[in-house]
Parts: structure tokens; sequence; C-alpha cells
């Protein structure tokens, strides 16, 4: 088949789209060859055989190395978006909570039958 005649999804992705996933396919195993290396060097790679304590002081020591800082901001920030957009949150949530809450309809219980107004005496009836 020529390529006129070929459909686009078997030529597979434009050469935009190849680009940057070619980037990131690189940086990745480049990410994941330095981790390894600062491991090693960390004395954090694992070994068949340690025993509990040398597992969980080798995790210590990979997590101090590879993930604590990254999390530390991120809990930073959760707690900050937390305190920063709570309560007007909660706010806003209580107040379409009033607006658009439904309670059943109920039947009204039956009223006295009305009481018929005095009559009225015109003043040539004898009245004032």
């Amino acid at each position: 088949m020529s390529p006129s005649v070929t459909p686009k999804h078997f030529l597979g992705p434009s050469p935009v789209v190849r680009s940057p996933l070619r980037g990131a396919w690189i940086l990745s195993r480049w990410a994941r060859s330095a981790i390894a290396g600062w491991l090693i060097v960390a004395g954090a790679s694992l070994v068949p055989g340690m025993s509990l304590a040398e597992t969980l002081s080798t995790y210590g020591r990979y997590y101090l190395t590879t993930s604590l800082v990254y999390d530390a901001f991120r809990a930073g920030a959760n707690a900050a978006l937390v305190l920063a957009l709570g309560g007007p949150l909660l706010r806003l949530l209580e107040r379409y909570r009033a607006r658009f809450s439904w309670q059943p309809w109920t039947p009204l219980p039956p009223a006295a039958a009305p009481q018929r107004p005095a009559r009225l005496v015109a003043p040539s009836e004898g009245g004032l």
C-alpha cells in the first residue's frame, strides 16, 4: 500500500505527538537510573535475606532520599488549601442545602368552620 492510501491509524501518531512522548520516555528512563544510583549511594538498596529491622531501616533511608521532601510540600499545600478554602466552601454548601432542601407535603389540620361576621346594621335601621 502506498502512504497516500494507508489509513492514518496505521502510520502511528503524528510527529507532534511522537516527539513529547519520546522525550517523556527518555526522561523517565534517566530518572529511574538516577534514582537507582542515588539508592546505591545512600545504602538504600534491598538485598535478599535482610532481617526485618534492616529492611525497615533501608526503607527509611529510601523514603528520606526519594520522597520525604516531596510529600512534605504536598502536605503543606493541602493544609494551606483546607485552611484557605474550607470555611468559604462549607458556608457555600450550607447555603445550597438550605436553598434546595425539601420537606414532604403534609396536609394542614382541618380548621374549624369559619365564624360568620356579625351583621352590620345600617344607620337608618336604628343603629348609631
